[in-house]
């Protein structure tokens, strides 16, 4: 068992990415309802050599709320987080930065399910929907999926 001195309330979301080497908790900034994420690089041996290496919490020029729902991109460069209000924000772990607004919903983001092709995001709502959504290229979807997606739609 580990401590995360960063957060310290409960832990609502716990994620792994595909290749095991990193580990996300989502909750609230000091336990409350605005969103608070970290990261840690999980390959060293012991649970006290664990590397934190991003926190990321909602700020007044830009709010998200407290963190229900997890999911890495493929090769673990984003990390999708479902909030309180409906939201799921795209985080670029590299540069630290929310690269992406996904709303689909209109209440709390409960499960995130990445497809296994990487190209599109699932997601459940306490306001009883399931979404899916081609994921943006600025979150690391594939250039020009949405539009195939689109035109496969019209189409059906």
């Amino acid at each position: 068992v580990f401590k995360c001195a960063r957060i310290d309330g409960k832990i609502d979301s716990l994620c792994w990415s595909n290749d095991g080497k990193l580990l996300a908790a989502g909750t609230g900034y000091r336990d409350g309802a605005e969103g608070f994420v970290c990261t840690w690089n999980m390959t060293q041996d012991s649970p006290d050599q664990y590397m934190s290496l991003n926190a990321i919490r909602s700020r007044p020029t830009l709010r998200f709320g407290r963190t229900y729902a997890l999911s890495f991109s493929n090769d673990g460069k984003f990390l999708f987080c479902g909030d309180t209000v409906g939201s799921i924000w795209c985080i670029n772990l590299e540069s630290e930065r929310i690269v992406g607004l996904l709303q689909n919903h209109n209440d709390i983001v409960y499960d995130l399910c990445l497809h296994p092709n990487g190209t599109s995001l699932y997601s459940v709502s306490l306001d009883k929907t399931i979404a899916v959504i081609v994921i943006p290229e600025e979150c690391g979807g594939v250039k020009g999926a949405r539009d195939s997606y689109q035109q496969h739609a019209a189409a059906a």
